[in-house]
Formats: C-alpha cells, sequence, structure tokens
C-alpha cells in the first residue's frame, strides 16, 4: 500500500466549518502537548488546549491560527478539529486583546490565591489567558497566518 502525501485538515467550531486546507503537517497544541501529524500518522483522539495551530500546506506556506480549547481526532490521513473559538490574524483587535490578557491574568493570580476550591474557574481562567496569548502570537506574525 502506498503512502499518502498529505493529510486534510477541518477546523469545525459552533459556527460551521472554520478552515480546511490539505497539508503536509498540523501541529497542534493540546494537553499531553503539542503534536505534529504528517501523512500516514497513527489513530489519535485528544483534548485541545487554547493555543496556536500550525499547518504547513500541500504548496509548502505555513499557515497559523488561534484555536480555542476542544478535541482533535486523526484518522486516515483526516485530521478534524473541533475548537472554539477560532481567530485568524486579520480578526484580532490587537489592544482589546491586550488589555483582556492583563485583565485575564489578573483574575488568574487572584483565583490562585483562593486556593484549590476554585480549580474549574482557575482552569477557566488559563484557557482565557492561552487564548489571548495565541490570538497575539499570531497577530504579530500576520505575514504567515492563515487568511480566508
Amino acid at each position: 500500500m502506498a503512502s499518502a502525501t498529505s493529510l486534510e485538515l477541518e477546523v469545525i467550531t459552533r459556527g460551521g466549518l472554520a478552515f480546511k486546507a490539505s497539508a503536509l503537517s498540523i501541529t497542534v497544541p493540546s494537553h499531553a502537548g503539542e503534536f505534529t501529524a504528517k501523512p500516514d500518522h497513527v489513530p489519535l483522539l485528544v483534548t485541545v488546549k487554547p493555543g496556536v495551530l500550525t499547518v504547513e500546506t500541500t504548496d509548502h506556506h505555513k499557515k497559523i491560527a488561534a484555536i480555542g480549547a476542544g478535541v482533535a481526532e486523526v484518522f486516515g490521513n483526516r485530521v478534524t478539529l473541533l475548537v472554539d473559538p477560532y481567530a485568524t490574524a486579520e480578526s484580532i483587535d490587537v489592544e482589546a486583546t491586550r488589555a483582556l490578557l492583563v485583565k485575564n491574568r489578573e483574575v488568574l493570580v487572584q483565583l490562585r490565591r483562593e486556593g484549590p476550591s476554585k480549580a474549574a474557574q482557575i482552569q477557566t481562567a488559563e484557557h482565557a489567558v492561552a487564548w489571548n496569548e495565541a490570538q497575539l502570537a499570531i497577530a504579530a506574525t500576520a505575514s504567515t497566518a492563515i487568511t480566508h
């Protein structure tokens, strides 16, 4: 059996299909650590944490987007990400995102001071901080960001 030369990627949010591409590799931030899927990757199902999605397209361009929490499935040279939210560089208001990052970091510090009884709120605040950081990271490298 011949090896595949590409993967089919779909990023799906609550609003529907956000991005679709043929790719040579796809790097996803997961709770188990960042992973890169390439053609003929073993089947995998993981939880995704907010961060930067990196896609090397079949025409050898690097594309990035910010993704929120969700799940990723790799199966049969298909990668499906069910995540929310999702943002491309051109959709990010950098100043507003910086302000939210400061606010979310303050909330996180306060929740951590309150202790383990706030575990669920701490996780939500950590995701908010990671989401803001991912948005700023892709905005800073807008020349390689995924565009529609």
